[in-house]
């Protein structure tokens, strides 16, 4: 190692040598120290040490982190900076991630939370929207009072299919349901069963309207607790000028509609008389 006018120069040394050593009095530690490989190491056990700079930090290579050791930053400090020809185009600070541009992701990239924890999107402010897009075609709209779908709604929840003892299989479909909106759909594919099938819906529907199509002699009913429900069959429809009527029971043939007010939690279709290929519709809260 010479020590020349203006710089100190090490060469023939291994790598890795120790060529500055820096230490308060009292400290027999090294609390700054370089190598002739480029490692600059600031702090010890006795002296925590810290890094302060008035001017940018360039890094041209990597920069690796230690997770045994953390960053303390002052509020409002911009970690990382980017920017293009000058232009700021984003920045990491205390407060997270902010981009002027979009975020793309490559086909195996995905955003997700820690385990045990929420991924949460947030305009932050009320007025605004999260606006979802496929190449620049709307698709959906979240505001902080609705959710506009752009688009034919899709949902595709699970079936439950049960088989007919003799043939054919009945499926039952609850794609949506929700607290305020429930949707059932029974559809009948050449079922036939001299058995009685059975539906266990998600949560308890309160009140409701029905439209069944022809199953022929089979019926259905909706029960509660084991017990089934009086709904109200129409038999004949209001005008401008009389009130329309209605039957009151707890089994509902076919080619009919009708509404309920009680709760049911259960769905029960009864045995058929030949193969079925018809529809059932329950729309309630």
């Amino acid at each position: 190692m010479t020590l020349t006018a203006n710089r100190l120069v090490s060469s023939g040394e291994a790598s890795g040598t120790l060529i500055v050593a820096l230490s308060p009095l009292g400290d027999t530690q090294n609390a700054f120290s370089v190598t002739n490989a480029g490692v600059v190491v600031i702090g010890d056990a006795t002296n925590a040490g810290q890094l302060s700079v008035i001017g940018p930090i360039i890094a041209t290579g990597k920069v690796q982190g230690n997770n045994a050791n953390n960053l303390i930053l002052d509020a409002g400090t911009q970690v990382l900076v980017f920017q293009v020809a000058g232009v700021q185009k984003g920045f990491i600070d205390v407060n997270g991630l902010t981009m002027n541009n979009p975020i793309f992701l490559t086909s195996t990239s995905k955003l997700s939370s820690q385990s045990g924890t929420n991924l949460v999107i947030d305009t932050l402010t009320t007025g605004d929207s999260i606006n979802l897009s496929n190449n620049g075609t709307p698709v959906m709209q979240i505001a902080h009072n609705r959710v506009s779908v752009a688009h034919v709604l899709q949902p595709n929840a699970a079936t439950t299919s049960v088989a007919g003892s003799v043939a054919g299989t009945v499926v039952f479909s609850a794609p949506i349901w929700g607290t305020g909106l429930k949707v059932l759909i029974v559809e009948f594919n050449n079922y036939h069963s001299t058995r009685v099938a059975a539906f266990n819906f998600p949560s308890s529907m309160t009140c409701g309207v029905f439209i069944c199509g022809n199953i022929g002699i089979a019926t259905f009913s909706l029960f509660s607790g084991g017990s089934a429900q009086n709904v109200s069959i129409i038999k004949t429809l209001g005008t401008r000028t009389a009130v329309g009527t209605n039957d009151v029971a707890t089994s509902v043939h076919a080619d009919s509609f009708g509404f309920f007010n009680t709760s049911a939690g259960q769905i029960q279709i009864g045995p058929t008389g030949g193969p079925l290929r018809a529809t059932l519709a329950i729309i309630g809260a």
